[in-house]
């Protein structure tokens, strides 16, 4: 996974809007949250309840709109929440997830709302898709706050992984930390569950570090990692542990087309590995760990260029046959899987 692009120009990555969330929240009347990480979206409804919502008012004090049931949001829809203040908390927070509302064309009345949500409310807009090149983007980064929520690379996660897991007294090695962020599927809504579940178990189990070992034990199976060892029987011609290891991961119940997925991933990485052959480098465009970057380039030096490439593109063929029907999903895997193990 390539390391995410910086925000547009005055926009705050989520690291920026929760420091300034938790600085200067009296600065929160116009916000506007957008990305594919939706975990930060909770996350921030959930600090700003907290900060702002009495006990026992949100009822009254939080208004909800979500595009996502079907419903259509319109301006004058969003305009009759904003009309009423607060009941019995500090600000009245209302809350519009994909509103649809910057698809279009900036237009006067959309410009007007924005430009006059009461100081007494907190305009939450939250939204996965967009455009930063429309005008109604631009214009609300005019006058409100913008914050882009990326996912995080492998990196970043291990890092977020370890400093949870320190709040419950556990420790974590990198390396374990590393395959957790990778078994969560780089997703921050998976890996609070699996964080959740490690602390309860080593609570339980009286342990204070978590390693390999206990990773291995309580977190789903390390599915990227067990292609990567494929690819390293694969290279020193070994077929069938190569096959085994497939064969282990269908026994296992873990999906074909997700098997296939990470196999052409990893497949990407080996080939800018094997054009980045320094470790710090590839572990920045690639945003994985150094070891992990390290452990790639070895497993390259396996294969030449061509062989590479075209294992890719016999990969990429393989994907169109299986879901043109013209070739089964783990025969076509099996065939990659020999054909990578041939000798040169």
């Amino acid at each position: 996974m390539a390391k995410q692009k910086g925000p547009p120009k005055g926009v705050l990555t989520s690291k920026e809007f929760f420091g300034k969330l938790k600085t200067d929240a009296g600065s929160m009347r116009l916000v506007l949250l957008y990305g594919e990480e939706t975990y930060f979206f909770d996350s921030a409804v959930n600090v700003l309840k907290k900060m702002f919502i009495e006990p026992g008012s949100e009822q009254m004090d939080v208004c909800y709109l979500d595009g996502r049931t079907g419903a259509k949001i319109t301006l004058d829809t969003v305009e009759e929440m904003l009309a009423s203040p607060p009941w019995l908390s500090r600000k009245k927070i209302v809350i519009v997830r994909k509103s649809g509302l910057f698809s279009g064309e900036a237009s006067d009345k959309f410009i007007d709302l924005i430009s006059n949500v009461p100081d007494s409310t907190i305009l939450l807009f939250l939204e996965e898709d967009m455009d930063c090149r429309r005008k109604p983007f631009k214009e609300f980064l005019g006058k409100g706050i913008v914050c882009q929520c990326s996912q995080m690379t492998e990196e970043q996660l291990a890092d977020w992984i370890a400093k949870r897991l320190s709040k419950s007294g556990i420790s974590i090695t990198t390396e374990a930390a590393a395959s957790m962020a990778v078994r969560g599927s780089l997703s921050l809504n998976m890996l609070a569950n699996e964080i959740e579940k490690m602390s309860l178990y080593c609570k339980g189990e009286d342990i204070t570090s978590v390693d390999m070992e206990t990773v291995e034990r309580c977190c789903p199976p390390d599915l990227s990692g067990k292609v990567f060892s494929i690819m390293d029987a694969c290279g020193t011609g070994r077929a069938e542990a190569a096959l085994d290891t497939l064969n282990t991961l269908i026994l296992t119940r873990q999906p074909l087309i997700v098997i296939r997925v990470t196999f052409m991933n990893h497949l990407k990485r080996m080939i800018c590995a094997k054009e980045v052959t320094d470790k710090r480098e590839l572990s920045s465009r690639l945003g994985v760990m150094d070891f992990v970057a390290d452990k790639l380039i070895r497993q390259a030096r396996g294969f030449t260029m061509e062989r590479l490439l075209g294992l890719y593109l016999d990969a990429v063929k393989a994907d169109s046959d299986v879901k043109h029907g013209l070739m089964d999903e783990r025969t076509s895997l099996e065939m990659l899987i020999v054909k990578a193990s041939a000798k040169a």
